[in-house]
């Protein structure tokens, strides 16, 4: 069964049209969606850090460089493993491409715990949330911590160095509202269709 939960990373396409793939359209958003079978707790917020930090650092260059977000986002920089995730745009692309993009990336994939949105916005914002494993509203990480599922160790000392990862979280990030978190999951992406 293993530790179920999903990563969302989502920016908007600004490269010169003989740049892109065929299937992404200039100025449109892009998503990133990755099953992970062994990812949770402290685990996920270690993720959480490393993902934004390398986007702060990239987000002017994500158009030649987003198709590194899945290998960021296979390594878990304090625990110092790497979990191979599983592409959910290309299973829905080669499996599901007849049921509805949104539900079956959002909602159908098997989960325990919980999810992670993140978003670069046009302005260069970075902002996310976990939410439990239906989406029920937006987390921080101290909370997704302690939803009534799935309360987790913070794995301290093991060296997940989830205190420092809070701490950069809110001074770097924003918290998404449940507005915002609503548009992410009901969005038009376009490399989704």
């Amino acid at each position: 069964m293993g530790q179920r939960s999903q990563i969302y990373i989502a920016y908007n396409k600004n490269a010169s049209p003989e740049k892109m793939e065929a299937y992404v359209r200039q100025g449109e958003r892009v998503l990133t969606a990755r099953y992970f079978q062994w990812n949770y707790g402290s685990r996920m917020v270690s993720r959480a850090r490393s993902i934004m930090e390398w986007l702060s650092v990239q987000k002017d260059a994500l158009d030649s460089v987003g198709w590194k977000i899945p290998l960021i986002a296979a390594v878990n920089f304090d625990f110092r493993d790497v979990v191979e995730s599983n592409d959910i745009i290309a299973e829905w692309r080669n499996e599901f491409s007849d049921e509805p993009f949104n539900y079956m990336v959002f909602r159908f994939q098997d989960n325990n715990d919980g999810k992670l949105f993140i978003s670069v916005e046009r302005d260069g914002t970075i902002k996310y949330c976990f939410t439990d494993s239906k989406i029920t509203q937006p987390l921080t990480a101290e909370k997704y911590m302690r939803w009534d599922h799935c309360e987790h160790n913070t794995e301290e000392e093991y060296g997940s160095n989830y205190s420092a990862n809070c701490a950069w979280l809110k001074d770097n990030a924003v918290l998404m509202s449940p507005e915002e978190l609503n548009d992410f999951i009901s969005g038009t992406y376009s490399n989704g269709s």
